[in-house]
């Protein structure tokens, strides 16, 4: 008697060819069969592939019901600078951010998919943690930008759309992910120490920042995807320890092959930068804590997180 080799579950990574999408596409496809929906086409020819654009249109959508995949991983979003805060752009990022979730989630019920799993952030929770504490999930929604603004209506347009269903789906809001190929901050931090000389006032600067490398975000993701426990919750995750600003500088600059030279100037630049006619949000990046809890996460899933965050900085500020 033949033995037919059992057949892959497929998942479908909505912006796979994004930083976290093309991570965990290149973290999960020898497990699953992947149906990549993303703007540029997947290099790798056994992977199907559906342009992101195609999900707005009829024909689109029955092609994707047609594929029968049975998870969902939602991972695009317009989120940096390069889009401003104009007209023309709002509208790009709400249907981007908001209208492809609710797409997404009405084909979740169509296809009655196993699982749907959307990628927020934890900036929906504010640009720095409390005095002496920390950012949980029971912490209050406080919106900066129209980013976190977008990303927060995508979660309650996701809940209220499968309220009814059974569809089990998670939200996990990520702090921010470090790792080859980065983007947003700590992209402009690793340009910044291989443009300027590295004497900076920051020695003395004890702030601290949470952060998530994204291999432990895609081993993250894989364990969410075969635990029921998590199903219809929201999580926070980051790595388990913070780093100080001083010491993420020292990194940078230490991977550029430059020696830091941090002097003890944090006070007076702390207070010039307090002034709000100076720059607020520089004052909130270089001087307040940023610190998520991921306690909730690892209780319900006993998950390890399996790479050192110092190493992956390392890798990601040479890469």
């Amino acid at each position: 008697m033949t033995i037919l080799p059992k057949r892959k579950k497929i998942i479908a990574i909505v912006g796979s060819s994004g930083f976290l999408g093309s991570n965990l596409l290149k973290y999960l496809k020898f497990d699953y069969d992947i149906l990549s929906i993303s703007r540029n086409k997947p290099v790798d020819p056994l992977i199907k592939w559906l342009r992101t654009e195609s999900l707005f249109t009829s024909e689109g959508q029955t092609e994707f019901l047609n594929l029968s995949p049975n998870y969902i991983i939602h991972t695009a979003s317009i989120a940096h600078s390069k889009y401003k805060a104009d007209h023309k752009s709002k509208l790009y990022t709400y249907k981007i951010n908001i209208k492809l979730t609710e797409i997404l989630s009405e084909l979740a019920i169509k296809s009655n998919i196993n699982k749907l799993i959307y990628i927020s952030t934890a900036g929906v929770h504010g640009a720095f943690s409390p005095k002496d504490g920390f950012i949980s999930e029971a912490s209050p929604i406080k919106i900066t930008n129209l980013y976190t603004h977008s990303k927060f209506q995508a979660e309650l347009t996701l809940i209220k759309s499968l309220k009814f269903s059974n569809i089990p789906f998670v939200i996990v809001r990520p702090s921010l992910i470090y790792g080859p190929g980065m983007k947003g901050n700590l992209l402009k931090l690793k340009s910044f120490v291989s443009n300027y000389p590295s004497y900076l006032p920051f020695e003395g600067n004890t702030s601290s920042r949470s952060l998530l490398g994204v291999r432990n975000f895609c081993s993250a993701i894989s364990l969410i995807l075969t635990s029921s426990s998590v199903d219809g919750r929201v999580f926070l995750l980051s790595d388990n320890e913070n780093i100080q600003i001083s010491s993420l500088f020292s990194l940078a600059y230490a991977s550029s092959l430059k020696s830091p030279a941090l002097f003890n100037g944090s006070f007076f630049l702390k207070h010039f930068l307090k002034n709000p006619i100076i720059n607020s949000k520089l004052y909130s990046q270089f001087f307040q804590d940023l610190v998520i809890s991921n306690g909730l996460f690892r209780n319900e899933t006993g998950w390890e997180q399996p790479f050192n965050q110092t190493v992956g900085l390392i890798e990601s500020f040479m890469s």
